[in-house]
C-alpha cells in the first residue's frame, strides 16, 4: 500500500488497539455507515463540475463519479472504480489528470486507466504546490507525487483547523472553521479576511486566487502576498460584488492569466449583463473579449472551465458543455437541461418525473424501476412548448406506478415501458398509495379524495394527508390540530383526535394496526419529535423521543419497524438512529452522505428491505440510497441489528457496588455478546456478562447489579461489545 494512504476496515486485536478503538468509536462521528447510491439520471444528465484539459485529450467530470473524454464532440464515458461520489475539481500534472471527490478521495487518470487514492486525512481541496500535487487536509497539507503517493506532510502551525481550501504556487488559501480566510507560506499564517462571510469556491489564475461566497469574494495577490481590490474598467470589483449583485468568476487554467467573469448588477444591463474575458496584469482586469448574453445566455450556470487564449471550454449543470471559440458558441452534446420533477416510491418500486428542456420546448419523461439493483423503463408523457407543460403527479403503490396527467390518471408496471390510462381526477394535489387505494388532496387541504379501482371513480372524505390505516380506517388531518378517522364501511363509525398546541403534523405513516402520527414541537428550540400511535380511531401511544444530535432535524424521514420502534433520519439523510417504544433511542449513526454527494438531496421515503440487511431511502434527486445495517463501525462486517447500548452506569465513581444499564436491539444475539470492566492497558477485569439475563424481544433493557469491590481503586472502562458494534464508559473507582 503507497505510504500515506490507508483502507478504511479496521481490525481489533486484543490489548491496547482495542482501547484505541473504543475510545474513537464513542464519538458519534466516528460510527458510519457507508452508503450505496445508484442514481435514475443518466451519467450524461448529471451536473458537470470539472473540466481538465491532458495534452490532447479534454476530460470532464461531475456527479455520481461522472467521467468521461470529450473526443470529436462526443463525451466518451470511462469506469471509474466506487463508490458513486461528487467530483468537486480537477487538475492536470504532466500527462496525468487528479480529480477531488466529496469523500476527499483522488483519481488520478493515466491514459485510460483510473485508480481512486483515499488519504491518510480526508482532502477538502487541491492544487499545485511548486510541482507536486497537494491536498488540503482539515489539518495538514499532503503533497504528492504524480503517482498520487504522499512524499510529504506538514501540520498546519498554529493549530488551524480548515473546512476549505486550494494552493497557488508555494501558497496555501484556505478557509478556517471559525470563517477566516488565511494564507499558510513557508510556516507563516497571515489573515487575509476576517469578514466571516460563506466563502466556499476557490478559482485559480496564475497570479491570483480568488475565494467567492454567494455574496462577496476575496482575492489573494501572489505578488503583493496579501488581499487586493481587482480594478475592471476603473470599478473596484469587491465592491460591486458585496453591493448584493451575483456573479461569477469561472476558473481559469493555473498557467492562464485569464478569467471569464460575469457580474448581473450593477454592471450590465440588469439580470442579463455581457460576459467578459478579462485579462489579469497585477489587480487590473482588461476586457479582452465582451461576449452578449445572448450568445451565452447561461454563463452563470458555468461550473469549470479551461481557457485558452479567446477561446474556452465550460461545463455546469445537466451535462452542459459549451465551446466559445471564434466569437460563436456551440454545445457539443446539446442545449439541454433536465430537471427531476417528482420522485415516488412504494412497495412495486420507485419512480420519477423529469423535464427535459430543449431550446424552446419541453419533454416529460416517466422512469420506473421495481427495485434498487434493476434497470429502469422509460415513457414519453409530453413534447410541449416550455411553459405550456401539463401538471403531472406521481404515486407508487402495490403493483403499479401511477401518474396523472392533467385530468386523466395512468398506470405502469416496471417491465412495461409504456403507461395506459385507467380514470380520471380533477386537481390532483399529492397523489399517493395508500395500501390498494389511490389518494390525493385538495389544493387548500380541506378535503382528499380516494379511490379503490385506479382512479374511475372517488371518493370525498374531510381533511388533509389522507392515509389509509393497517386497521382498515382512513386516516386524515383537519385544519393541522386535529387527526380524524372513519370507518370505510360506515361513515358514523369516526373518532377525532386532538394534537398538541405547541406541536405541527409532519406526517401520518401506515402501521400495522393502523396509523402513526409525526409531531414535531413549534419551538424551533426543542430538539424532539412524538409520535402518536391510533388503532381503531383511538390513542394507543404517546412517545416523545430526545433527537441525540445538536441539530434540529426540522423534516424527518422516518421508517416503522412493526409496532415496537422505528428508524428516523435527518431530511439529507445524514444520520440515523432506532427509536424504541419506551422512548430511548440509539447512538446516531453517520452515514457518511456529506461525504458522497457534494449537495445531499432531500429523502422523500425511508424503510427497511424486506430481509431488514439495508436501510433504504429515495430522494428528491432520484437517487436509490442503501446504507448496509452490517459493518457500520467499520470494524466488521457484522450487522448493526446485534447492537447492544450501554446506557448508564452508576454511582459514578463508586467505591463498591455500581448498576450498569444495557439496551438491547431486539434481533441482538446474546451468546455473541460481551461485556465488562476492562483496565486501560486492554485486559478485562471483571466479566458483567454472568451477572445478565437473556433479553426477550418485548424486554430488551435491564440493570446489572454487581459489585467491584475486589477491584483496585482506578479509571476503568465498561465495554459493551456485540459483532463489531462497540460502546464503552469510562468509570472511577475511588476508595
Amino acid at each position: 500500500m503507497p505510504r500515506g494512504y490507508s483502507t478504511t476496515r479496521v481490525l481489533l486485536f486484543p490489548g491496547l488497539p482495542i482501547l484505541i478503538a473504543l475510545l474513537l468509536l464513542t464519538t458519534v462521528r466516528n460510527v458510519r455507515a457507508q452508503p450505496q447510491i445508484v442514481p435514475m439520471l443518466r451519467s450524461t444528465e448529471q451536473n458537470f463540475t470539472a473540466v481538465v484539459v491532458r495534452g490532447s485529450d479534454t476530460l470532464i467530470a461531475g456527479d455520481r463519479s461522472t467521467l468521461g473524454v470529450l473526443r470529436d464532440g462526443q463525451l466518451m464515458l470511462m469506469n471509474p472504480p466506487g463508490p458513486l461520489v461528487d467530483i468537486v475539481d480537477g487538475i492536470a500534472l504532466n500527462d496525468k489528470a487528479f480529480f477531488l471527490d466529496a469523500a476527499g478521495a483522488v483519481l488520478i487518470v493515466e491514459g485510460d486507466r483510473i485508480t481512486r487514492m483515499t488519504p491518510s486525512a480526508p482532502a477538502l481541496g487541491m492544487g499545485l504546490y511548486r510541482d507536486s500535487l497537494a491536498l488540503v487536509c482539515a489539518d495538514r497539507l499532503l503533497l504528492c507525487d504524480t503517482r498520487g503517493i504522499v512524499i510529504r506532510s506538514e501540520v498546519w502551525p498554529d493549530s488551524i483547523q480548515f473546512r476549505s481550501g486550494s494552493t497557488i504556487d508555494n501558497v496555501i488559501v484556505g478557509v478556517t472553521r471559525d470563517s477566516l480566510v488565511v494564507r499558510v507560506r513557508e510556516g507563516d499564517v497571515k489573515v487575509i479576511d476576517s469578514t466571516r462571510s460563506d466563502y466556499e469556491q476557490y478559482t485559480r489564475s496564475s497570479s491570483l486566487l480568488f475565494v467567492t461566497g454567494e455574496w462577496g469574494a476575496v482575492t489573494y495577490s501572489l505578488a503583493h502576498d496579501r488581499s487586493v481590490n481587482l480594478d475592471l474598467q476603473g470599478s473596484k470589483l469587491e465592491e460591486l460584488l458585496r453591493m448584493g449583485g451575483a456573479r461569477y468568476i469561472a476558473k481559469s487554467s493555473t498557467a492562464s492569466d485569464i478569467v471569464l467573469l460575469a457580474i448581473n448588477r450593477p454592471i450590465g444591463n440588469g439580470l442579463r449583463s455581457p460576459v467578459y474575458l478579462c485579462r489579469v496584469s497585477d489587480t487590473t482586469l482588461t476586457v479582452d473579449v465582451t461576449i452578449q448574453s445572448a450568445m451565452l445566455a447561461n454563463a452563470e450556470s458555468i461550473a469549470a472551465l479551461h481557457i485558452t487564449g479567446q477561446s474556452f471550454i465550460g461545463v455546469g449543470p445537466s451535462s452542459m458543455i459549451m465551446l466559445y471559440e471564434d466569437g460563436g458558441t456551440r454545445y457539443p452534446l446539446g442545449y439541454r437541461n433536465t430537471q427531476v420533477v417528482q420522485t415516488a416510491k412504494g412497495p412495486a418500486g420507485e419512480a420519477c418525473l423529469l423535464h427535459l428542456y430543449d431550446k424552446d420546448s419541453v419533454k416529460g419523461l416517466f422512469r420506473f424501476r421495481s427495485s434498487f439493483d434493476r434497470p429502469w423503463m422509460e415513457s414519453q408523457l409530453f413534447h410541449a412548448t416550455s411553459g405550456s407543460q401539463p401538471s403531472c403527479s406521481l404515486a407508487v403503490g402495490e403493483q403499479y406506478a401511477y401518474v396523472s396527467i392533467d385530468n386523466v390518471m395512468y398506470r405502469a408496471t416496471p417491465e412495461i415501458a409504456s403507461i395506459v390510462p385507467t380514470g380520471t381526477a380533477t386537481g390532483i394535489h399529492d397523489l399517493t398509495a395508500s395500501g390498494n387505494f389511490l389518494v390525493y388532496t385538495s389544493a387548500l387541504a380541506a378535503r382528499s379524495f380516494i379511490s379503490s379501482d385506479e382512479g374511475r371513480t372517488w371518493d370525498t372524505v374531510r381533511g388533509g394527508k389522507l392515509t389509509v390505516g393497517g386497521d382498515g380506517r382512513l386516516y386524515s388531518v383537519i385544519a393541522g390540530v386535529e387527526v380524524h378517522s372513519i370507518a370505510q364501511d360506515n361513515p358514523n363509525d369516526s373518532t377525532v383526535t386532538k394534537l398538541p398546541n405547541d406541536a405541527i403534523l409532519s406526517r401520518l405513516l401506515r402501521s400495522t394496526s393502523g396509523i402513526v402520527a409525526v409531531i414535531v414541537p413549534l419551538a424551533t428550540s426543542a430538539n424532539e419529535v412524538s409520535l402518536i400511535r391510533l388503532s381503531v380511531g383511538r390513542q394507543i401511544a404517546d412517545v416523545t423521543y430526545r433527537l441525540p444530535v445538536s441539530n434540529r432535524w426540522d423534516l424527518v424521514s422516518l421508517a416503522l419497524v412493526g409496532d415496537s420502534g422505528a428508524v428516523i433520519a435527518d431530511e439529507s439523510f445524514d444520520y440515523f438512529c432506532h427509536l424504541f417504544a419506551d422512548g430511548t433511542q440509539s447512538t446516531p449513526i453517520a452515514t457518511s452522505m456529506a461525504n458522497h454527494l457534494a449537495y445531499p438531496p432531500a429523502l422523500v421515503w425511508l424503510g427497511l428491505s424486506s430481509d431488514s440487511t439495508y436501510l433504504e431511502a429515495f430522494s428528491n434527486t432520484a437517487d436509490a440510497i442503501r446504507v448496509p445495517l452490517r459493518g457500520t463501525t467499520s470494524v466488521d462486517e457484522e450487522s448493526l441489528l446485534q447492537w447492544v447500548a450501554l446506557t448508564a452506569c452508576y454511582p459514578n465513581p463508586t467505591s463498591d457496588n455500581m448498576t450498569v444499564q444495557i439496551r438491547a436491539l431486539p434481533h441482538a444475539d446474546f451468546t455473541t455478546w460481551r461485556i465488562g470492566v476492562y483496565s486501560l492497558d486492554g485486559s478485562i477485569v471483571k466479566d458483567l456478562k454472568p451477572h445478565a439475563l437473556q433479553w426477550s424481544s418485548a424486554d430488551t433493557a435491564q440493570d446489572i447489579h454487581v459489585s467491584l469491590n475486589h477491584i483496585p481503586q482506578g479509571v476503568y472502562l465498561v465495554v459493551s461489545s456485540n459483532r463489531g458494534y462497540v460502546e464503552c464508559q469510562h468509570i472511577a473507582i475511588v476508595r
